[in-house]
């Protein structure tokens, strides 16, 4: 388990309290890590793109938005499966 997040002060301190390593880059956290399942909790605007990445990748992801508010529809998130 980690956490990432832009904001270096933040991640250290989700980091230090739930005894978890902690990164400023996703990416970097993905190839370290190697999750099973990331869940993406972030602002509206990054969020598509930070799904299609970690998607990319074969990994599972918890998506927080709905699809609309991502300017997606379901059926785009179906073809990021396949």
């Amino acid at each position: 388990m980690a956490v990432a997040d832009v904001n270096q002060r933040r991640a250290e301190e989700v980091g230090r309290e739930f005894k978890v390593r902690y990164y400023t880059d996703y990416m970097e956290m993905i190839e370290k890590e190697n999750p099973d399942v990331v869940s993406i909790v972030t602002l509206t605007s990054p969020h598509a793109k930070v799904a299609k990445d970690v998607l990319s990748k074969g990994i599972h992801v918890l998506v927080d938005k709905w699809p609309k508010h991502l300017g997606m529809s379901s059926g785009d998130f179906e073809d990021l499966r396949h």
